[in-house]
């Protein structure tokens, strides 16, 4: 009979099941950011709606320039590198060639300098967007009333038995199932 002498049962035990465990677990870790802790109700604002539509869309803009920016700057930087490597230095000096450490180079050449270039784009040319989510985060200033508010809803939905639902349909989950509805704040 195994009886699990090289197991800690004692600390499966004590595990607390509850979602309260949860949330201040949670909080503590995404509290040490505020930008993680912004992160947080706007990745989740269909379901908690404390972001105002008009910044959640000037927020989405944002957040599709950094990714065309970025996007841009890398697969830019690696079609300037091919086309460099075999249009302009092919025949311009026809004759160049390094044998030894091709393999060094080609990543250098393919993989280093389209990094290079995701770095300097994301640390210079998408100050904008930094701003502009830094003062939207200023704005709304979320604290920890805020999170507990935004857990009750997922408490709510999580003592349902729905807590998966809830976060696969977002604003389309239907509350009238629940007991005692959407919390009103």
């Amino acid at each position: 009979m195994n009886r699990g002498a090289d197991q800690k049962i004692d600390t499966l035990v004590k595990q607390d099941p509850n979602f309260d465990s949860f949330r201040t677990g949670h909080y503590n870790e995404i509290a040490e950011n505020p930008s993680t802790l912004f992160n947080f109700f706007y990745n989740n604002n269909d379901i908690f709606g404390f972001i105002s539509p008009e910044d959640e869309k000037t927020l989405d803009e944002y957040s599709l320039k950094y990714v065309n920016r970025t996007f841009y700057a890398t697969f830019g930087s690696m079609a300037a590198v091919a086309f460099i490597d075999k249009v302009v230095m092919r025949y311009a000096f026809p004759n160049f060639r390094i044998k030894s450490f091709r393999a060094p180079i080609f990543l250098m050449k393919y993989i280093g300098i389209p990094f290079l270039s995701f770095g300097l784009c994301k640390e210079y040319f998408c100050q904008d967007i930094d701003d502009a989510f830094r003062e939207t985060a200023e704005k709304y200033n979320f604290n920890f009333d805020d999170y507990n508010k935004a857990m009750d809803i997922l408490d709510r939905a999580n003592r349902a038995g729905r807590l998966e639902e809830l976060l696969e349909k977002g604003p389309n989950f239907d509350w009238s199932t629940v007991p005692g509805g959407r919390p009103s704040f």
